[in-house]
């Protein structure tokens, strides 16, 4: 891929990004010492965005239209060595499950991140923050899309994006979706 189609692609991932309506950075970090392999840290993100509508939406979450359910993308980051990649995590930008009865967002957050910590992650952390306004929000999808293009960075092959029934609307990244043929799914 030369590097107008790679800075092509980081584009259109930046407008993916921002389609999704992110409300919040997550950054989930698994610890160096016990390193895993991207398959389980994929595993263990599709259990984190459970454990969010879960907690947002109640027992029967996942019966909920796609569109109140968490919206998010999440890449990994890393450095290739060996077997894997060392210092693994992933940047999420979120936007957190709609509920028909108002909630406190912040403390739900808080909750499910402890949960999360407990049972996915003893030795790796969660970091949250609010995106305050569409400058932070902007600032965040080219902060977490700054080496998805890097082919020695695993988010080229392992983003995900939740939930999986994703619908893109931006040109842009149709254009490279299709060009670049990238799995989505």
């Amino acid at each position: 891929m030369s590097y107008i189609d790679r800075k092509r692609f980081q584009e259109a991932m930046i407008q993916l990004c921002l389609q999704r309506e992110p409300e919040y950075l997550v950054t989930v970090h698994f610890h160096n010492r016990y390193p895993i392999g991207i398959g389980e840290a994929e595993r263990r993100m599709w259990h984190f965005d459970a454990m969010l509508d879960r907690a947002f939406l109640g027992p029967t979450w996942a019966k909920a239209p796609a569109d109140r359910r968490a919206q998010f993308v999440g890449i990994p980051e890393g450095r290739r060595g060996g077997a894997g990649y060392s210092d693994l995590h992933y940047h999420l930008l979120l936007r957190p499950a709609r509920r028909d009865k108002p909630s406190d967002t912040e403390k739900l957050l808080h909750q499910v991140t402890l949960a999360y910590e407990a049972k996915c992650l003893s030795t790796g952390s969660v970091d949250i923050q609010r995106l305050r306004g569409d400058q932070d929000k902007l600032r965040a999808a080219s902060y977490i899309c700054k080496y998805i293009w890097d082919q020695t960075s695993p988010g080229i092959d392992h983003f995900l994006v939740a939930p999986k029934t994703l619908t893109i609307t931006s040109p842009s990244v149709q254009q490279v979706s299709s060009t670049l043929a990238v799995n989505i799914s």
